[in-house]
């Protein structure tokens, strides 16, 4: 990206950025807890936009607004129709508990075309807990996703078990939805900057990817550094 313009809390920036959605779409890989991100996090973030942003931080808040092409990543835009993006991000007054929200508007219409979504992380000693949720909307019906992670970490931070659950309901007036639960193992070489092995084994339950149907348990082995 081309920072355009900056001061001590705002800056603007022309170019290709992650849109302002999901947390852990958001978060780098290197500090994912699972080898992969959950569904939620791929289907609703984990893009990269061609746009504006304007971003704003002091202290603990921090809040962005984006207005992109909407399209795939390096191509050219080939439409009028663009997209808006907002999320605001900050600390509570529970300790340890950052809650984010966002909303993002496909051709500016917030009605009928639109994503809603707000995230809880928790991080207390050893513990750490996450949760996200989208409503989104568009003229298929309204779709609900949700996922909550949970990790301990042990042997003073080497090791590191963690559990996922998720699920997806594409149209909240039909009966199908889709679950999974996930169970997974880092072992942290180093933590700053952070190096570890990730295993993980997922349980799923009617959840459609790119080659059908998926009621079956996945293996995930990855390393990141």
């Amino acid at each position: 990206p081309k920072r355009d313009w900056s001061s001590d809390v705002c800056s603007s920036d022309l170019g290709q950025f992650k849109g302002l959605s999901t947390a852990e779409g958001l978060d780098p890989s290197s500090e994912l807890l699972f080898p992969e991100r959950s569904r939620i996090a791929r289907k609703y973030g984990d893009k990269r936009r061609q746009g504006a942003q304007l971003a704003y931080k002091a202290g603990d808040l921090k809040a962005g607004l984006m207005v992109s092409n909407g399209g795939e990543p390096n191509t050219n835009d080939a439409t009028t129709a663009k997209e808006l993006a907002v999320r605001v991000e900050g600390a509570t007054p529970m300790e340890g508990l950052r809650a984010a929200v966002f909303v993002q508007a496909r051709d500016m219409r917030l009605g009928d075309d639109r994503d809603l979504g707000a995230a809880l992380r928790l991080e207390r000693g050893d513990f750490v807990v996450r949760g996200e949720f989208v409503s989104g909307r568009s003229g298929s019906g309204t779709s609900w996703s949700s996922v909550a992670d949970a990790g301990y970490s042990l042997m003073e931070g080497r090791l590191q078990p963690v559990v996922r659950y998720e699920s997806v309901k594409n149209n909240v007036d039909a009966d199908s939805s889709a679950s999974g639960w996930t169970l997974g193992l880092n072992a942290y070489m180093n933590r700053k900057p952070q190096a570890k092995f990730q295993l993980s084994y997922a349980l799923l339950d009617n959840f459609i990817g790119n080659n059908g149907t998926y009621e079956e348990s996945r293996t995930a082995l990855s390393e990141k550094a």
